[in-house]
């Protein structure tokens, strides 16, 4: 069972299975949350310096760099997929990487049924990024002109901690449910697309 995602020796490594990844899913949305009230934990702080949906979603490019570099990131990845574990530990690192901008990957405008790909997920990851900021500058600005933005934005949740929530609460009731509406073989084995079915289920699930 995991207990915690502050240590560099987090339980991603005990992530192997779809059930594993939504608990560990879960244990980031609280962690990054801890950091959002006013009794936050120290710890948590220094874990998460990518607290942002966009600033980790930028990480995660950066993480995805020595894959497409020919690296060896833990998991499946030399075999071209990435596996629950593999996945997992890119959302480890995203945490606490350098953010990796890129002009030319932002302006890519990746949807994603491009996803073939590590190159093709990092495209997907940065325009999502862009998404995001974009849309959070855009509700910015109107409230500034004291305009009501009203429901039904690009994004169903606007902090790190609801999203990464969201996204566990998708893959438990569409594929862990008693009634399951989809069917695993959308998602497993994990690779670069399944990611990219995730994430763009995660960006509107409530």
């Amino acid at each position: 069972m995991c207990v915690g995602v502050s240590s560099d020796a987090g339980p991603w490594q005990e992530v192997s299975t779809l059930e594993d990844f939504v608990v560990f899913l879960r244990l980031l949305a609280e962690d990054v949350e801890r950091m959002g009230r006013a009794d936050g934990d120290p710890g948590a702080v220094e874990a998460w310096t990518n607290v942002t949906v966009s600033s980790f979603l930028w990480a995660w490019v950066s993480v995805l760099r020595p894959v497409l570099d020919g690296g060896d990131l833990p998991g499946k990845e030399m075999e071209g997929v990435p596996g629950w574990g593999g996945l997992a530990y890119q959302l480890h690192r995203a945490r606490t990487a350098t953010p990796g901008y890129n002009c030319v990957l932002a302006d890519s405008g990746a949807e994603w049924h491009d996803v073939a790909d590590v190159n093709g997920l990092r495209m997907y990851l940065a325009a999502l990024a862009t998404d995001f900021h974009r849309e959070q500058r855009e509700l910015a600005e109107m409230g500034g002109r004291g305009e009501w933005s009203g429901d039904g934005g690009r994004w169903a949740h606007s902090g790190s901690g609801a999203w990464l929530d969201a996204w566990a609460a998708w893959l438990d009731d569409a594929y862990l449910a008693v009634t399951p509406t989809r069917d695993r073989s959308e998602i497993e084995p994990v690779n670069w697309r399944s990611i990219a079915v995730q994430l763009a289920a995660a960006r509107v699930y409530e």
